[in-house]
């Protein structure tokens, strides 16, 4: 895709959504890191890289959760990678993020 994407302005929408709603477990700290990792979702979603998070959200919402359920499992997966590199200093495999999602299972995040 070659539309300028400002993260920036993905983590203000999501603030104030989360803000308008806000979850009863997340507040503070907890609510930018949330909001974060929300972002590095949207924005993978919106410039279609990696391509497998788009077919990974259509395939939770088809199977059963909402956008945002399927946002927070698809999120899951990308704070494991940042610990594995952060945490294990691995360098970030594509193949296994990728791999990761398509590995969510809808009825671990149904309610």
């Amino acid at each position: 895709m070659t539309e300028s994407i400002d993260q920036d302005t993905i983590a203000a929408e999501i603030m104030a959504e989360h803000k308008r709603v806000p979850h009863a477990d997340v507040a503070g700290p907890e609510l930018h890191l949330h909001v974060t990792l929300h972002t590095v979702v949207e924005t993978q979603l919106r410039s279609g890289e990696p391509a497998e998070t788009q077919k990974t959200l259509d395939r939770l919402m088809r199977e059963g959760l909402d956008r945002h359920r399927a946002i927070h499992a698809m999120c899951s997966v990308a704070s494991a990678e940042f610990m594995r590199v952060m945490r294990d200093k691995q360098i970030f495999d594509g193949q296994r993020y990728a791999a990761a999602l398509e590995a969510l299972k809808v009825d671990d995040w149904l309610e």
